[in-house]
């Protein structure tokens, strides 16, 4: 007869959350990494993305994606992580003149 004291059991649950958690992330980081896809294709075939109307909570999101891709990468070294980490890295590069642009309005303004 095998003996159970609550700590094993509470150790069994806290494992079983955290791969419940990193399931949900990892399904969550799929769904962003198919709207860059999406975005980097619309950007191949029409030439640009107006970037205007996307919210702004779309590259924090990209960003946290792009985290979270980039730990899978150095934990498992699949290639698969460092492609989705890619475009996530490539959709962010659509930002970088955008938020320079706010940067430098900002600085020549009187909340500068």
């Amino acid at each position: 007869m095998a003996l159970h004291t609550p700590c094993s059991t509470a150790q069994t649950t806290t494992e079983a959350e955290r791969l419940q958690q990193l399931d949900d992330r990892k399904r969550a980081a799929d769904k962003i990494l198919n709207l860059g896809k999406i975005m980097l294709w619309r950007l191949k075939l029409e030439g640009a993305i107006d970037l205007g109307v996307i919210v702004p909570v779309v590259p924090e999101c990209i960003y946290q994606a792009a985290i979270f891709y980039r730990s899978l990468v150095r934990e498992t070294g699949e290639e698969q992580y460092e492609e989705a980490y890619q475009i996530m890295v490539d959709c962010l590069k659509l930002w970088d003149q955008k938020w320079k642009i706010a940067s430098k309005l900002l600085k020549d303004s009187l909340f500068g």
